[in-house]
């Protein structure tokens, strides 16, 4: 009888290898679906929501908007950004959305960061593939 589970290992390695990439893929693909949805949800969602301050001036037409939402571009600004095989970035190329969500000279109002619930999220789909690679 032989062992080949070396083999097997080896062979497991490398796919794993080679799907690293991929996986820095699916990792900003979800941050940057979960950070999408906080327009959604009018706040930022760690452990739980942490709704957004309101607005100061209510105009007539803007009763009932959503916060952060005047045309949607910024929701639809956020892209993944690849440093490295291994890492990335969300970013927006527009100038006011480090002010939103860093609250420079304004209320903050986060939509972009570290997420617990984030973290869940990349995690089971992360998991997910690497079950794939070592069945």
């Amino acid at each position: 009888m032989k062992f080949n589970e070396a083999k097997i290992l080896r062979d497991h390695l490398a796919k794993f290898k080679a799907e690293l990439p991929r996986m820095t893929d699916v990792m900003l693909t979800v941050a940057v679906t979960h950070s999408t949805e906080n327009f959604a949800k009018q706040g930022f969602d760690d452990i739980g929501i942490e709704k957004w301050k309101e607005r100061k001036r209510t105009r007539t037409r803007d009763i009932g908007k959503a916060i952060l939402v005047q045309s949607g571009r910024l929701r639809r600004s956020l892209r993944k950004k690849r440093l490295t095989s291994l890492s990335g970035v969300i970013s927006s190329p527009l100038p006011y959305a480090k002010r939103h969500n860093e609250g420079e000279r304004m209320p903050k109002r986060q939509f972009v960061g570290n997420s617990r619930n984030m973290v869940k999220k990349i995690e089971r789909a992360l998991s997910l593939k690497i079950d794939r690679i070592f069945k």
